[in-house]
């Protein structure tokens, strides 16, 4: 079990998410949501963390640019490996 701060993050209501289509698109299905586009995990554990940050998006300026580094220095190792 994990405790997220309020505080920390975006509130988004049952309507918002809905026509955000985060996970679930107005027909019901999954196709053409924005995780489906976006989720580009290597194993399902990734995917699972992808939607709860869709889903509770980061208030915190520090947390997402660590993030963002991080993002950079994984993009940059793969370059290198190739």
């Amino acid at each position: 079990l994990t405790f997220d701060h309020q505080d920390q993050s975006v509130i988004l209501d049952a309507a918002t998410r809905r026509n955000l289509e985060i996970t679930q698109n107005l027909a019901g299905g999954t196709d053409n949501t924005l995780a489906a586009v976006l989720d580009q995990c290597a194993t399902p554990m990734g995917s699972r963390m992808l939607k709860r940050w869709l889903h509770q998006p980061m208030r915190c300026i520090e947390t997402l640019n660590n993030r963002l580094d991080a993002i950079g220095e994984i993009k940059e190792q793969a370059l290198f490996a190739d």
